[in-house]
């Protein structure tokens, strides 16, 4: 286990030690999500992330799409025929994009505008992310200057 996946969920671990931190949060921010019931509630229903991993490569899969070919076929060779429910990772996703756009503003000298463009958000959202200290998250999220998982 690297230490930049050792505080992922469990459900996503195995997903990080292949893609990466921020592939696997690619990956899960772009994965259909199905209703199931809430065991702690009842009658309250969640949604959750699904992934159906191919057995292999065919021409159109969405998973090289979304990750490129050199990790999609990482991933078909590690999970190839599962069907996976990875946790959401809301929090952690959400503190991976309040730290690049701290990135993009201070450091690249990036326009409030063109990061909410950028990021797809609100001027007035950037402004909030730039007003409040890093969470605890921020912590442990990997630079992203360190680069993506995307090849495509």
């Amino acid at each position: 286990m690297s230490k930049s996946t050792e505080r992922l969920p469990l459900s996503i671990r195995e997903l990080g030690e292949v893609l990466g931190v921020y592939g696997a949060l690619g990956l899960i921010s772009q994965l259909p999500t199905v209703e199931k019931r809430d065991h702690r509630y009842p009658g309250r229903v969640r949604r959750v992330p699904i992934l159906y991993v191919p057995k292999s490569i065919r021409p159109g899969c969405k998973l090289v799409a979304i990750l490129g070919q050199e990790h999609a076929g990482r991933l078909i060779e590690k999970f190839g025929g599962e069907m996976l429910f990875p946790a959401s990772c809301i929090g952690l996703y959400k503190a991976a994009r309040k730290k690049a756009v701290r990135y993009v503003v201070h450091d690249e000298g990036a326009a409030i505008t063109e990061a909410a463009a950028l990021f797809c958000m609100s001027p007035s959202q950037i402004k909030n992310i730039l007003e409040y200290p890093p969470g605890p998250w921020d912590a442990w999220v990997p630079d992203p200057v360190a680069g993506t998982t995307r090849q495509g």
